[in-house]
């Protein structure tokens, strides 16, 4: 079988660059409860306010009660709820959950030349990219991923002695390495800090509510 390389991280989108399509917001926006082919649309801005993107949605039933919703980015097209050459149906599914239940979309997107197909709450548009797919489809990366680095891993992992050690001893890279994995050693340490300080103060605020009168 042959393996397929990594495709490497620096020609991979961040998460964080792209557009999300949240079905969760779609629900609690009260589109799930509007009657099938009403005309929505979803808009995202930049941090100024200005828009950036757009698109139109409606709901629809196919013939085998699949409930779908077509994606279009041409207003016009949309009007007539009539999908162009880059418009999407999306499948929707509706699980059970202990607690409820709780809707997904089927990715439309392709992955390792196939349907994908996966059960995802949120896909995503890439900077200059027309199709919507899941994080698996468009190789998608988180920005801490991207700049995680395992030697930093390896230090932090290291007793007190040896990180010491390398950090004094060390060869110039090495002494920068140790320098890094000494500031995520002092972050953790801040976050688990600032963790404990909301636990009790949390505790703290049952603690002293008033009696029943």
């Amino acid at each position: 079988m042959v393996r397929r390389e990594r495709e490497p991280w620096s020609r991979k989108f961040l998460v964080e660059d792209c557009i999300r399509f949240d079905i969760s917001k779609l629900g609690r926006a009260g589109v799930f409860r509007a009657d099938p082919g009403t005309l929505c649309n979803s808009m995202w801005n930049d941090r100024t306010g200005c828009e950036i993107y757009r698109v139109y949605f409606w709901l629809e039933t196919t013939d085998v009660d699949q409930r779908v919703v077509c994606v279009e980015t041409d207003a016009r097209a949309a009007l007539s709820r009539q999908l162009s050459s880059r418009g999407q149906t999306i499948p929707i599914v509706q699980a059970q959950l202990y607690f409820g239940s709780r809707r997904y979309f089927l990715c439309p997107g392709v992955h390792d030349n196939t349907p994908c197909g996966r059960r995802v709450r949120i896909l995503y548009l890439p900077p200059n990219a027309s199709r919507l797919g899941c994080r698996e489809c468009l190789h998608l990366i988180h920005r801490s991923a991207r700049e995680h680095d395992k030697r930093i891993d390896e230090l932090v992992r290291l007793p007190l002695e040896e990180f010491a050690r390398v950090l004094t001893t060390g060869s110039a890279k090495q002494r920068l390495l140790a320098v890094r994995a000494y500031m995520v050693k002092l972050t953790r340490l801040r976050k688990e800090a600032e963790r404990f300080a909301s636990r009790s103060s949390s505790r703290n605020s049952v603690r002293c509510k008033p009696n029943a009168q």
